[in-house]
């Protein structure tokens, strides 16, 4: 019923509207997408009195909810899987956001339905957790070593804060001083460098030699 899937990434802006899709071998089920927008560890499904979404809620996106989509529009075919597009929060702050997705029929819960008569397991319905990469126009990047230095090899500029297009190829050339190599490279990527690698179980950031 759950897929961890975290070791790959969905990569948008703050702001961006996305549009879901989803693959079910099966029918009369309903997609639905949350974002744990304040990274407090679990999904806040909040809705309005209305079953709208509330302020601030984890619910992004869902195909079906007691008779209505996310955008709020009447849904009178109840066998639809695909949510409507919607926007990643305007407010979210560059980083890693735990992202799930979930096949259920006619819940809100984030954890599936649990009703023994409409259960998410009896149903054939599951969830899959990815990370969300929400990043700027650029990457920054900086150089640490000794006896020699690590330079842009466009234009030979020292890696401090060097601003790059987030990704797209960047290229670096290797200046040891006289009597010294180099035998690698370690690339410490990802968000919160100085912070610690993983956060309630979700990767910050990685270093690949």
């Amino acid at each position: 019923v759950y897929v961890d899937n975290t070791a790959k990434a969905v990569f948008a802006r703050a702001g961006e509207s996305v549009t879901p899709k989803f693959n079910y071998s099966g029918s009369w089920m309903h997609g639905y997408v949350y974002i744990d927008r304040d990274n407090n560890g679990k999904f806040d499904a909040k809705m309005n009195d209305d079953n709208t979404i509330a302020e601030g809620s984890d619910v992004m996106a869902y195909s079906y909810y007691e008779g209505k989509n996310s955008t709020g529009a009447s849904v009178s075919n109840q066998n639809v899987l695909a949510p409507p597009a919607f926007t990643i929060p305007a407010d979210l702050a560059e980083g890693y956001y735990r992202m799930r997705f979930k096949v259920d029929w006619d819940d809100i819960d984030p954890a599936g339905c649990i009703d023994q008569s409409n259960s998410i397991i009896a149903n054939g319905g599951g969830i899959i957790d990815v990370m969300l990469n929400v990043h700027g126009d650029n990457a920054y990047v900086n150089d640490a070593n000794r006896n020699g230095k690590v330079v842009a090899a466009a234009d030979g500029a020292d890696l401090v804060k060097y601003a790059t297009p987030f990704g797209q190829d960047f290229k670096i050339k290797m200046v040891p001083e006289n009597g010294f190599e180099y035998s690698g490279i370690i690339v410490k990527y990802g968000y919160n460098l100085s912070g610690d690698s993983i956060v309630r179980d979700n990767v910050q950031w990685q270093k690949v030699y």
